[in-house]
Formats: structure tokens, C-alpha cells, sequence
């Protein structure tokens, strides 16, 4: 009985007792207080649309940088294009010029 007794003055001891964390945690979170990083508070994501700016516009920025970088594409695929075009044909010249 006395070694219950001894444990149950010990636990008396202690303080207070967070018991909505684990044991080992519970003296580090009764050093928070809830300005000091602990948020009670905060807005739900479905209360921000944090995405409705950018399905509104959306549209308009993909016509906006097709536009302007088309140019840039047709550019490098058009000369891509002419440069297979040419050594195809420098090389037909090749071949038919070596049966001769």
C-alpha cells in the first residue's frame, strides 16, 4: 500500500496534466500559450477560393502565351523543317551522284 500511496503523491506533484497529448509531449506543450505559434483559428480552404482567380482567367492567359510565343515555335519548327528538307535532298544528290 505504501508504494501506491508514494506514486499517487508523485502524480500530485507533477501539476497540471494535458491529457489530449502524449506523456512524453505534455510538459512541452504546457509551456505554449497560444500566441506563441499555436493557431486557434484559421480560415477553411473552401472559404478562401484560392483557385477561382485562376479558373477565371484561365482562358484569356493560355490565348495570351499561345500568342505570344507562336511565333517563337513556328520559328524553330519551320527551321527544323527546311534543314531535314535540305539534307534529304543533298543527300539523294549524293547517292544518285555516286552511280554514275
Amino acid at each position: 500500500m505504501s508504494l501506491r500511496t508514494a506514486f499517487s503523491r508523485s502524480h500530485q506533484l507533477r501539476g497540471k496534466v494535458r491529457t489530449d497529448v502524449d506523456m512524453h509531449l505534455s510538459k512541452w506543450w504546457m509551456k505554449q500559450v497560444p500566441d506563441n505559434g499555436l493557431v486557434s483559428r484559421h480560415i477553411s480552404p473552401f472559404e478562401q477560393q484560392s483557385i477561382m482567380p485562376w479558373m477565371r482567367t484561365w482562358h484569356k492567359r493560355v490565348y495570351v502565351r499561345v500568342t505570344e510565343t507562336f511565333w517563337y515555335g513556328f520559328v524553330i519548327l519551320g527551321g527544323t523543317y527546311s534543314m531535314i528538307e535540305y539534307a534529304d535532298k543533298e543527300e539523294h544528290k549524293e547517292i544518285f551522284g555516286l552511280r554514275d
